[in-house]
């Protein structure tokens, strides 16, 4: 694994719709827009909500974000996070079986 992805979350701010601020633990920061999950299948479907989806958070056992909503029991795998915020593609062992 390389530990070039491996950062935990910091902070977390909620923008306007389903766009977010993250900062890492590396000093990194970005925007992360979620409307790419849109319509929000299944588990994911009450995000579709505003006022839940302001929930956000950064959860502090996981250091990734997580939503406050008792309706959303999830939270975000932090390579992902961090590859979508620093607008660089996942490393291959992340998307191969």
């Amino acid at each position: 694994m390389n530990p070039k992805y491996l950062h935990e979350v910091t902070h977390v701010k909620h923008l306007e719709g389903y766009t977010v601020e993250v900062q890492f633990d590396d000093g990194t920061s970005g925007q992360v827009d979620f409307a790419e999950w849109s319509p929000f299948p299944g588990v994911l479907a009450p995000l579709a909500q505003p006022k839940i989806f302001g929930t956000i958070y950064v959860h502090p056992e996981h250091k990734t974000v997580a939503w406050a909503s008792p309706a959303v029991a999830l939270d975000v795998d932090p390579i992902w996070l961090y590859c979508r915020a620093n607008g660089i593609a996942l490393p291959d062992w992340q998307t191969t079986p």
